[in-house]
């Protein structure tokens, strides 16, 4: 599929404006010359996932071993809310996080699934278990 578009040649730098409202997005074209982009703070996370899903159709394309991973540098999981959810956090990059609402269900397959790969518990066929080599 041909798309036009503006092409880039990096990413050089994000912040967020003082009230909060805006992340500004700087972009290095291949002249050198760079610009920045004004995105509103409630589009982000829909950035992030339109990202999230080029990337996943990049690699799917390019490297089909799925070798798009993040270093995870550290991570947290708390409960939160009156209902008790679960959040569970990874901090990545330049020390970004993204953070996922997990469902009862959700972490107890991730609780098997850990003690079935460290060995502290044999499968119980509701496991997420992937078995290719990573």
């Amino acid at each position: 599929m041909k798309i036009p578009a503006i092409l880039i040649e990096g990413v050089t730098d994000s912040a967020v404006t003082e009230d909060g409202r805006y992340m500004a997005l700087t972009l290095r074209e291949p002249s050198g010359m760079s610009f920045t982009l004004g995105v509103p703070g409630e589009e982000v996370p829909r950035l992030i996932d339109r990202a999230a899903r080029a990337l996943t159709d990049r690699e799917r394309i390019l490297r089909p071993d799925g070798s798009a991973r993040f270093d995870a540098t550290w991570w947290n999981l708390t409960r939160q809310g009156d209902e008790g959810n679960f959040v569970m956090s990874f901090t990545f990059g330049t020390g970004g996080a993204l953070s996922f609402v997990l469902t009862d269900d959700m972490v107890a397959r991730l609780q098997d699934t850990l003690s079935c790969l460290t060995g502290s518990a044999p499968p119980n066929g509701y496991v997420g278990v992937r078995t290719e080599k990573v």
